[in-house]
């Protein structure tokens, strides 16, 4: 067949008309395609992420749990203390670092016996040379503190007669101990050094 009636055949109508059907077709099945469903993301992935948020929920609460439980330990705890000095308290048995001071029956009245504190009575006499040593021994003690010592009221022996009545005082450089009601825990007559400082312990 001559060359030119072959590239009048290839450019024939009815060619042409083949190769439009054939683009027309294609077109349907990509919008086709393009409309497929995708594929679901990995329900290995989807349950690992559930895990770790549960986990993280879980550490969470834990977490609260433990503050909570914190909390509740340090408030028994400060009830506790704050119960055993209501306790040490109502007992008269509240203890601090102690003083040694000059009292009166003026400066030392009931309220001063009965508040709470554990404290001595110190019976002096200006005229008596064992309480004038007495007195410098003590002076000397406090003057560091007074720390694990109770404190020591100084009262004149001869002016505080309703208090050595009601103490049982039998005569000067005596020193009664009491408690934070007011009530004798221990009388020392005369007492030596040692004797006495064990007395002012607390």
């Amino acid at each position: 067949m001559p060359y030119g009636r072959m590239k009048h055949s290839i450019f024939s109508p009815h060619t042409r008309m083949k190769h439009y059907f054939l683009a027309f077709a294609t077109v349907p099945l990509l919008l086709l395609g393009g409309c497929l469903p995708t594929v679901p993301p990995s329900s290995d992935t989807n349950t690992s992420s559930s895990a770790a948020m549960e986990k993280e929920e879980m550490m969470e609460e834990g977490t609260a749990e433990d503050r909570e439980r914190d909390e509740a330990m340090m408030k028994k705890d400060d009830m506790m203390e704050k119960n055993e000095d209501a306790m040490m308290k109502k007992e008269g048995t509240v203890i601090s670092d102690g003083m040694y001071k000059d009292a009166t029956a003026s400066n030392l009245p009931a309220s001063v016996l009965t508040d709470g504190t554990t404290k001595v009575l110190y019976f002096f006499a200006a005229w008596c040379p064992t309480c004038k040593k007495g007195n410098q021994t003590l002076t000397s003690w406090y003057a560091g503190g007074g720390k694990g010592m109770v404190t020591v009221y100084k009262l004149n022996y001869d002016e505080e007669k309703a208090l050595k009545q009601k103490y049982g005082v039998p005569y000067q450089h005596t020193f009664v101990k009491v408690d934070g009601k007011g009530n004798m825990i221990e009388k020392k007559e005369g007492p030596s050094d040692e004797v006495l400082k064990a007395l002012l312990q607390s």
